[in-house]
């Protein structure tokens, strides 16, 4: 039985030795691939001593709005220990539904406001009734107009109402200079 398995296995054995394949080691092919495209940091308005701070955060390709959807995420470690807080309501969602008459999703990173013919405005929905502080709204307009193109936010507190008045309970156009007392 051996003998018949030793038989097999030497015209195998020589098939393969026969190729003309050397061994080779591990071969260097250059250093680690690396994409040159680093996002923009996104700029998000946030409280020291009741003034409005500008901080940067990381950004993400495709998003140039993430900054306003930023403000209702926690403060990083960083933030806090830098004696940084929010006046933006606690676990409250920031939802952008417009820009210019496009949803946000459609906005490239390089879109400017008069290229699409826009307003420069930014409508952003929460569904907060609460009466917000002047340095919450001060945090949404800055954080918002840190977007180039963006001029002018309209906070939709109320997105139930109805959305064919012109304008509605509880909708607030807001800008950055309208709060540069709390720069």
């Amino acid at each position: 039985m051996r003998s018949v398995l030793a038989a097999a296995l030497v015209p195998v054995l020589l098939a393969t030795a026969a190729c003309g394949v050397r061994p080779t080691g591990i071969i260097d092919a250059g250093s680690k691939p690396v994409s040159g495209y680093r996002p923009e940091p996104v700029t998000i308005y946030l409280v020291k001593r009741n003034r409005l701070v500008p901080v940067r955060r990381p950004g993400l390709p495709g998003h140039p709005f993430l900054g306003v959807t930023q403000l209702g995420v926690p403060l990083t470690t960083e933030e806090r220990n830098a004696g940084l807080t929010t006046a933006i309501p606690r676990g409250l969602e920031l939802r952008l539904t417009e820009y210019g008459g496009v949803p946000p999703d459609d906005v490239g990173e390089t879109t400017v406001a008069d290229e699409i013919g826009s307003t420069g405005e930014l409508v952003v929905e929460t569904s907060s009734k609460r009466r917000w502080s002047r340095l919450a709204l001060g945090q949404v307009a800055c954080t918002a107009e840190a977007v180039r193109g963006v001029r002018r936010t309209l906070l939709m507190t109320d997105p139930e109402a109805d959305v064919l008045a012109r304008k509605r309970p509880g909708d607030l156009r807001l800008r950055c200079a309208d709060h540069a007392d709390l720069r």
